[in-house]
């Protein structure tokens, strides 16, 4: 089983289970104007992001990916290039239409308790965002950002990743970039808690 086919299995069964992610948060706050541009403005060009691209750049250049890139350094220089254009595209294109439908595609914490429980909130957070009343539902602009990323990265790649195909895997891998993200954020204040005590 490829990457791709991985990434569309997993995308169906959060859209099967979506009904399960609805729950509303009642000490929820929705982000004023101001803060949706910091938080733009973080994700697109702070250090987070800069560092996001670093790594991506790094493993295509050991995976050879697009092959027309050399490996040298000028190689690792259009592959950070891209990655750091194509999350800017993709930040871009969710703070709009985030804007534009009041979605609120930042990560909370569930607050549950459980590991399943909160794996699955964490999950199923790459695909939901939340409205100003708290609830949570399908997130047109972070799915849809991550696909619209996808098709516009075709203009200034290489002919070896330009089609169709490569488009729908840089898709599956961004979502599911997103859910591993979460989990991170989800678990991470835990585990630093338990460490930090031994």
């Amino acid at each position: 089983m490829n990457v791709r086919s991985v990434s569309v299995s997993a995308i169906a069964l959060a859209l099967a289970t979506a009904g399960l992610a609805s729950a509303q948060t009642a000490d929820y706050s929705p982000m004023t104007r101001s803060e949706q541009v910091r938080e733009y403005l973080k994700d697109s060009f702070g250090l987070d992001p800069f560092g996001h691209a670093a790594a991506a750049a790094e493993f295509d250049q050991l995976t050879n990916t697009p092959s027309e890139w050399d490996d040298g350094a000028p190689g690792y220089g259009a592959r950070l290039a891209n990655a750091f254009a194509h999350n800017v595209v993709r930040q871009t294109l969710k703070f709009g239409v985030s804007s534009l439908l009041h979605e609120d595609t930042r990560y909370i914490r569930s607050g549950r308790h459980g590991f399943w429980p909160r794996t699955k909130y964490a999950l199923l957070s790459a695909i939901f965002a939340r409205r100003p009343n708290g609830r949570r539902t399908f997130s047109f602009a972070g799915v849809g950002s991550a696909g619209g990323a996808a098709a516009i990265a075709r203009v200034w790649l290489p002919r070896s990743i330009a089609g169709a195909g490569s488009a729908g895997a840089s898709f599956g891998i961004t979502l599911a970039g997103d859910a591993g993200s979460n989990m991170l954020r989800e678990f991470w204040p835990d585990l630093k808690r338990h460490f930090g005590r031994d």
